[in-house]
């Protein structure tokens, strides 16, 4: 669905999805080259209130994280995912998160 590159040690960082169909029933987030400890979880629909999932858990390099229950929004089309974390990026190493979508 979308990859973000995170240059800082910790914050926020957010992508917008596109594409026909972004309607999913679960989320997984997978660390490409370094650990990355998330905090929370943002998700944006194309309508109707965002939905918070807050997180605590480190997920390690080249690990996905387990999957994340959309199940109770009855389908709506995800417009943006945005995800607090803490990590050791850096300007020069990001830590780059792919957001995986499962239907």
């Amino acid at each position: 669905m979308a990859t973000i590159a995170l240059r800082r040690p910790a914050g926020q960082a957010g992508a917008a999805l596109s594409g026909a169909n972004q309607r999913f029933r679960y989320l997984k987030l997978r660390v490409n080259n370094r650990a990355l400890t998330l905090d929370h979880l943002l998700v944006s629909f194309d309508y109707g209130p965002a939905v918070s999932l807050p997180l605590r858990y480190r997920l390690v390099a080249g690990r996905d994280s387990a999957p994340l229950n959309l199940q109770r929004l009855q389908g709506r089309r995800i417009s943006r995912v945005d995800l607090w974390y803490s990590s050791d990026a850096g300007l020069f190493n990001p830590v780059s998160v792919t957001v995986l979508g499962l239907r």
